[in-house]
């Protein structure tokens, strides 16, 4: 069926998936600072769908780092508080 298949329609297209991370990339490329909040949307028509790429188009190789550093801060925050002892937790296992 379609649906089992690795590679959809929407993946291959002229403005699909892969085409989105060719243009993203060659855009941060001559764009290092960015090219702007939503102005993807306004040249190419739709957005760019990407939580990644939208932060490495709109914000530059800079604002990239800061997304990916925050992010991976607040998951290793959060795992650190995850896995603390707690006195009852002997009770919950």
């Amino acid at each position: 069926t379609q649906r089992a298949q690795l590679e959809q329609s929407y993946d291959t297209a002229r403005l699909g998936r892969f085409a989105r991370y060719a243009i993203g990339f060659q855009m941060a490329l001559e764009h290092p600072f960015g090219i702007g909040p939503l102005v993807f949307g306004t040249i190419y028509g739709e957005d760019t769908h990407d939580i990644w790429l939208k932060a490495l188009m709109d914000y530059g190789w800079l604002g990239f780092v800061s997304f990916l550093t925050l992010t991976l801060w607040t998951i290793c925050a959060g795992f650190r508080i995850l896995l603390r002892d707690r006195p009852w937790q002997r009770y919950l296992l």
